[in-house]
């Protein structure tokens, strides 16, 4: 039973890092729930037998897949406090336009006149 249990946890974590690596932020939940029940069940049989026996390569599968999950969720975090930190920088700089001539100067643009043009 625990190791049904274990190598159920492994292919959520499985799942859970295919979903990270392709951006589907949304499923996370999910993955989170279905990992909390199955650690609740692993926990419970801890309570009422003590220690479990699971093969020592099926622990090691459980803790790379954690590893693994954990860098990944680790370097999302980072790239979206970096996104975040990038947009605060745009944002801070107005509604400055960036336009270059050829020579990679900024030319002197012209204010235009009151009046606008009509547009079918």
């Amino acid at each position: 039973m625990v190791v049904d249990i274990i190598e159920s946890l492994v292919d959520v974590l499985a799942d859970e890092k295919a979903a990270l690596l392709d951006g589907d932020f949304e499923s996370v939940g999910d993955f989170t729930a279905r990992k909390s029940d199955l650690c609740d069940t692993l926990e419970k049989i801890s309570a009422d037998q003590g220690e479990w026996d699971a093969p020592r390569g099926l622990i090691d599968r459980l803790q790379v897949a954690l590893s693994e999950n954990e860098k990944i969720i680790a370097g999302a975090q980072a790239g979206l406090t970096q996104a975040q930190a990038r947009i605060a920088e745009i944002y801070s700089k107005g509604s400055e336009v960036g336009v270059y001539d050829a020579a990679g100067g900024r030319p002197q643009l012209e204010q235009a006149s009151g009046s606008r043009g009509k547009f079918a």
